[in-house]
Parts: structure tokens; C-alpha cells; sequence
């Protein structure tokens, strides 16, 4: 919210901080028949008084701004803007007009109501995902045929453009078993061989939109038979490097990796679903420059992640600032809400929450966690996604939990 500030101050009270401005000036003057430093008081006012009385209002009023500011603990927003002055025989009166992050009372952040999805890993699921680390670990053989989903095929694909000419291609590998690949790209594969043609046109609703509805000629370039590795101790050992010698181990461990990402995609779930019914539930503006501030960001993000094919991005400035400008807002507004949180329960953050982090980064790059602890606490964003974590848990201590499943959940969002 924007707000103002009056700062007035008598001729009386000006006149000891002109006098240090003017002794702060005098070593600095060069004047002719002078020695340096040596210039009267009286002469330096008379020559260059007016410009060192403005310059010492102007700090004087920046000392005083920054000491209100921090007694009455404000935290302004961009840089504070001199809205009018008025300065005669009597005094000085300044008007500045700053930014401040909105005062906000939160509705009941205790109690809230959360569906939670939750899923067990299923044998079949894992069984899938057996298959897949088997294929990876596959022997491939060249092939003249495609003749069922056990092929690694080569492909180039090309867009069919206006006049029927053809764009410059680009080449991908596909193992028909990929369960990811779109059904009707597969069954134009079946029975081709090397150097066999045919147009597709992606029509899934789940297709890449980049390429959705648009027209391709593919060609098959290569194609190879992939046989399977076996899964056996054997296999076990050697594709974790000694780390599990049992065929049964692995299975556990894929189990547990498996559930560990479906419980990850529903803390996910269920942080955006505090996040949203905390900041719908509360009317609160977001500060523009806060929001330019993470829209900047958000827009170099994006355009980060395209840097080598910025033409598949295909927006302006403009309409990526109109498509994101929502999410910054949001996020702006999350933050106000989680800082009131923080405030109002006396949240901070403990040893017992950076240290498993930090043991965990440590084991990662090999580091002693007592230097990785150091680097890690030294920036910000590291401790503030910690921090944000503890508010997302207090919040949950607090919440009416009702457990659903992930199809459930999705019909309940849509």
C-alpha cells in the first residue's frame, strides 16, 4: 500500500547539520591564493552554500526516513519518491510518498479442509517399471523389420509445410513398449521397414501441443531388435555396481522408489491446495512492484529453458507477461500470507530442520556437511524453501485431512 510520510524541520534544527556539511566540504576546496583546506566558512557558503545545503537536507531526510522505517519496523517496497518540498526562511518541509508491504488479517489458517490424494504402488506397477530397467540394460540387433513393440526404432520426422514442402527434420530413437508413445505413432510403425515412409498427424489430446494437429512426413531410418536383460542376481549386482546382490532387493527397492514419487506428486497436490485456499480465502492486494519483480523473473525463467529453440516458444514479451502475470501475482500473495503465518506462530527455523538437508547435500557431492552447511545457510532461497516446508506442516498439524484417490482428486480439480 502506498503510504506518506511528512518530515519537518526548523531553520534552528538545519543549521548544526549545515555546519558539518560545510567542515566536511572545506579540506575539499581548491580556491587560488588559498592553501587546500584552508578556504574560510564564510566564503565556501557564499560560493557554494546553496548546493551543500541541498545535498545535506537530502541526507539528512534519507536518515531520518531510513530511522522511522526501522523503528517502527516498515519494510518498504522500491526506492521512496519525494512527492513535495517546501523550504523558506522558517524551515524545510518534506513530503515522501514509499511503498510498504501491505498490513493483512488472516481468516482461520487453522482447520482448513484437504483432500489428499493417495495411492498404492501396485504389483503391476511394479513389474512395469522391472520391464523398463531390463530394457535399458538390453542387447540391440539390427533388424530389417518392425514386427511388435520389442523395437528400437530410428525416425525422421519432418513438418509437411504450405505447398507440400518439407521443413528441416529432426531425429529420435523409439522403443515401441515405451508406454509414453502415442498409440497412433506406433501403429504406423508396426510391419514398416528401413526407409519406409508414411504421413502422421498427432490428434491425441495428450500429444505435445508443439506438434499436435500439425502434418509430418516420417521416415524410418533404422531399426534394431531389443532383447531384454535378464533379471537375476547376476544382472542385479552388476547394474548397481555391487550396491544390491539380490534380485529381490531390487524389486523392494523399486517399490519403495515407486511409492516414494507417488507420495511426492501428493505433497505437491496438497501444498497447492493450501497454497490456494489461504489466498483465496483472503482478500489481499498484491504490491505491483513485488509482482513486476517476480514476473521479471518468472519471463527470464521461461525464456532460460528455450534459449536453444526459442521459436518453439513462440509468444512476445507481451503475451508471456499476460500468460504468467496470474502466477506472480499468486505467488506474491502466498508469500504475504505465509510471512503473516510465520509472524503470528513465532515460526523459525531450527537446527533439527536444515541439518538432514544439508547430511543429505553432503552425501550427494561427496562434502563434509559441516563446510556444505556453511554454503547452504549463506543463501537465501535455500532457507526459504525450508521455511516455507514448516508453515506448509504447521498448516497441515491443523487441517481436516480427507484421503482420496489420485482419479478422485483430479474430477474434484476439474
Amino acid at each position: 500500500c502506498t503510504r506518506e510520510l511528512t518530515i519537518t524541520l526548523t531553520t534552528d534544527e538545519l543549521q548544526p547539520h549545515y555546519e558539518k556539511a560545510y567542515k566536511a566540504m572545506q579540506p575539499k576546496v581548491n580556491l587560488e591564493g588559498f592553501r587546500k583546506g584552508r578556504v574560510p566558512i564564510s566564503m565556501i557558503k557564499k560560493m557554494y552554500g546553496k548546493g551543500i545545503e541541498a545535498d545535506a537536507d537530502q541526507d539528512l531526510i534519507n536518515d531520518l526516513f531510513r530511522n522511522y522505517t526501522q523503528e517502527e519496523n516498515i519494510q518498504v517496497l522500491g526506492t521512496p519518491t519525494l512527492k513535495n518540498l517546501d523550504k523558506d526562511d522558517k524551515g524545510i518541509k518534506y513530503i515522501i510518498e514509499f511503498e510498504t508491504l501491505p498490513t493483512i488479517t488472516l481468516k482461520d489458517y487453522k482447520g482448513v479442509a484437504i483432500d489428499e490424494p493417495v495411492h498404492t504402488v501396485t504389483d503391476q506397477e511394479v513389474q512395469d517399471e522391472l520391464e523398463y530397467i531390463l530394457a535399458q540394460n538390453g542387447e540391440l540387433e539390427e533388424a530389417e523389420q518392425v514386427t511388435d513393440e520389442s523395437f528400437v526404432v530410428k525416425l525422421e520426422m519432418a513438418e509437411i509445410l504450405e505447398g507440400g514442402e518439407l521443413s528441416e527434420s529432426n531425429e529420435t530413437d523409439v522403443y515401441l513398449a515405451d508406454k509414453n508413445i502415442l498409440p497412433e505413432l506406433k501403429e504406423n510403425i508396426i510391419n514398416t521397414k528401413v526407409g519406409d515412409s508414411f504421413d502422421y498427424t498427432p490428434t491425441a489430446e495428450d500429444a505435445n501441443p508443439n506438434i499436435k494437429d500439425k502434418n509430418f512426413k516420417v521416415t524410418i531410418t533404422k531399426i534394431q531388435k531389443l532383447t531384454p536383460a535378464v533379471l537375476d542376481d547376476e544382472f542385479v549386482e552388476r547394474v548397481t555396481g555391487g550396491r544390491i546382490t539380490k534380485a529381490e532387493e531390487l524389486q523392494d527397492e523399486v517399490n519403495f522408489n515407486l511409492q516414494d514419487e507417488w507420495d511426492r506428486k501428493s505433497r505437491e497436490l496438497v501444498e497447492n491446495q493450501i497454497v490456494s485456499t489461504l489466498v483465496d480465502s483472503n482478500e489481499i492486494p498484491a504490491p505491483e512492484q513485488l509482482v513486476n519483480q517476480v514476473l521479471t523473473q518468472m519471463i527470464q525463467d521461461v525464456k532460460q529453458r528455450y534459449e536453444k529453440s526459442l521459436e518453439q516458444l513462440n509468444m512476445t514479451d507481451d503475451e508471456l507477461n499476460a500468460q504468467l502475470r496470474p502466477n506472480a501475482e499468486r505467488s506474491v500473495k502466498w508469500e504475504l500470507v505465509r510471512n503473516q503465518i510465520i509472524e503470528n506462530e513465532s515460526i523459525e527455523l531450527e537446527d533439527y530442520d536444515i541439518d538432514p538437508i544439508v547430511e543429505k547435500e553432503a552425501k550427494r557431492y561427496g562434502q563434509d556437511p559441516e563446510q556444505m552447511k556453511k554454503i547452504l545457510v549463506q543463501n537465501p532461497n535455500f532457507l526459504t524453501k525450508i521455511l516455507s516446508k514448516k508453515v506448509i506442516d504447521f498448516v497441515l498439524d491443523f487441517a481436516i485431512i480427507n484421503e482420496v484417490d489420485f482419479e478422485t482428486h483430479e474430477r474434484i480439480e476439474d
